[in-house]
């Protein structure tokens, strides 16, 4: 059996996890999929997952202040931010300070979205 992880993709944007979904569909990785930091936060208090992907401009709290929030109690959730806009001051100092593990360009293809979640299992 091929080895996965547990990933969680939060965005606000309805047609973004949409496509996560399509470059996922058939790939072994266990993938949820949240549109409000309200239900992702009620996920992760209910499931082990080890990849929190999310979106850092959001309209109920930005993917930063989420990531902190969610280390006091979900510390083993990796949390990677997803960014259209150039990296800002405050995410590279959260980036040293390890709150988040990296940055990731939106939009992202499949193939680099592949990558990076098989380099996750390694």
């Amino acid at each position: 059996m091929t080895p996965s992880i547990r990933v969680l993709f939060l965005d606000d944007e309805p047609y973004m996890l949409q496509a996560y979904q399509r470059m996922l569909r058939q790939e072994p990785f266990e993938c949820h999929y949240e549109q409000s930091c309200k239900q992702a936060r009620i996920l992760l208090r209910k499931e082990p997952i080890e990849l929190l992907l999310i979106d850092y401009l959001m309209p109920e709290q930005n993917g930063l202040d989420f990531c902190k929030e969610q280390s006091e109690w979900a510390s083993a959730t990796r949390c990677f931010l997803l960014s259209g806009m150039e990296t800002t001051t405050e995410m590279q100092q959260a980036l040293t300070q390890g709150l988040i593990q990296g940055i990731l360009t939106k939009p992202i293809s499949k193939a680099e979205l592949l990558a990076f979640l098989q380099q996750q299992l390694s």
